[in-house]
């Protein structure tokens, strides 16, 4: 027995139980198909997602798609799918590009999603019409095998961190692993060819079309040539990806499917780490608003991003950055190389040779810090610098830092170093000071 078989054991359902997934499901199929025909709605019921594509592992979630006609207007697809999801799971209202219910069904997660039962991938009239064709693509291109083989590729990514396409893990959906595995026809394959992957590969069944900017990698759907697949997937999470593959070539091991539960650095073994780094913690919180998860997600991105970069821009030198979300709050921490700057800096200023060179003489020469100098070809001189501490330029910069529109900058809680070692939860500055991989712990 290979090693991926040993794994594929564990992770795969046995007969007993995938015989009562199934079973499950297609209860809740009937009940819902009943519904339907009880109340006049004409719509059809068809499994995505791993249970529809028979690459689910242990413990899986149930993504049902009732399909309304084509021709129907949008909103009563959206106010019979909500009826219909509601009646049967009694759930809660949840997005994408419109609503759907979430739920609970003999104890799986169940998403009961509206669609339209278009008659291509090319004519979907919202991105979730498209998921039934991908349900269809697998099950006609995949044999028994190689759907094991894709439950492993799952699995993997699972157990890197890499797997989920929502803007908090910014990785790879269920079928965009499927289809690499496909692709190359099989794990082990797809991930000795991973391993010589780089940021812009692109892989593409031979319908794909068009080009996309600012995305690290391309796979055109092969159910839809005009789609990116892989368009969620950040340069960061295709690089661990890239490394695990890489690792796992050379050494197989349970850990990059089951990784080890990483313990967090008490307060003492925190301090000590910082001590050694010489480094200086400040995190900057602000009150948790009320949207969407996805779009929380989004938001919180680009809050960390523009805060480190305006640390940089004074020139704060943040090191690393993580953050973390509570029920009340969302806190970005950052690592500095210092939390105190010089009163002055050298403020960089032109060439000799161009007009406004004298303007520039002119503007400081009776500068307090002294008079500007040549160096390295340029004028320059030293000037006082705007903000000396870190925390006090966030506040009075609060709603100039481009963060996330619904981030309150009046919300906004400065801690310095001692604050935040206390305040933030230990795991979220052990994984900052301590940034191993899953398959490393």
């Amino acid at each position: 027995m290979t090693f991926e078989s040993e794994i594929l054991s564990e992770i795969k359902p046995s007969e007993e139980e995938c015989a009562q997934i199934i079973a499950n499901a297609e209860e809740l199929k009937r009940i819902t198909e009943s519904y339907l025909e009880d109340n006049g709605i004409n719509a059809k019921v068809l499994f995505a997602g791993s249970i529809g594509k028979g690459t689910f592992l242990r413990d899986p979630d149930i993504d049902m798609f009732v399909m309304f006609p084509e021709d129907m207007p949008s909103r009563t697809m959206e106010r019979l799918g909500i009826e219909v999801g509601m009646a049967i799971l009694n759930g809660q209202k949840s997005y994408t590009e419109h609503p759907y219910i979430s739920g609970k069904f003999k104890g799986m997660d169940v998403d009961m999603v509206p669609c339209f039962a278009v008659s291509s991938a090319e004519k979907i009239k919202s991105s979730v019409d498209r998921t039934p064709y991908h349900a269809r693509y697998v099950l006609e291109n995949a044999d028994s095998k190689m759907r094991d083989e894709m439950r492993l590729m799952k699995k993997f990514m699972k157990g890197i961190g890499t797997y989920g396409a929502e803007p908090h893990v910014r990785g790879f959906s269920g079928y965009l692993c499927e289809i690499i595995t496909l692709y190359y026809g099989g794990f082990l394959n797809a991930l000795k060819a991973v391993a010589e992957w780089k940021e812009g590969v692109k892989l593409n069944f031979g319908n794909g079309e068009g080009n996309f900017s600012r995305v690290a990698m391309i796979f055109y759907d092969p159910v839809d040539g005009r789609r990116n697949v892989a368009s969620a997937v950040h340069v960061d999470t295709l690089s661990r990806f890239i490394t695990a593959a890489k690792r796992y070539i050379e050494s197989p091991d349970r850990r990059f499917f089951f990784p080890n539960r990483r313990e967090p650095f008490d307060e003492k073994g925190i301090r000590a780490r910082l001590d050694i780094r010489g480094t200086t913690l400040i995190s900057v919180s602000f009150r948790r608003p009320n949207v969407l998860d996805d779009i929380l997600h989004s938001q919180i991105w680009k809050t960390e991003s523009a805060i480190e970069k305006r640390l940089h821009y004074y020139g704060f030198d943040p090191l690393r950055s993580v953050h973390s979300v509570t029920e009340r709050e969302v806190i970005f921490v950052f690592e500095l190389a210092t939390n105190q700057l010089s009163e002055t800096y050298v403020h960089e200023g032109p060439v000799p040779w161009v007009n406004n060179a004298d303007n520039f003489l002119k503007v400081w020469a009776n500068n307090p810090y002294g008079a500007p100098f040549i160096l390295e070809g340029r004028w320059r001189v030293v000037r006082k610098r705007p903000f000396r501490d870190a925390g006090n330029m966030i506040l009075k910069e609060a709603t100039q830092l481009g963060v996330g529109k619904d981030m309150n900058p009046n919300s906004i809680i400065i801690r310095d170093h001692n604050e935040t070692i206390e305040h933030v939860d230990k795991a979220v500055l052990t994984e900052m000071l301590d940034p191993r991989y899953p398959w490393e712990n």
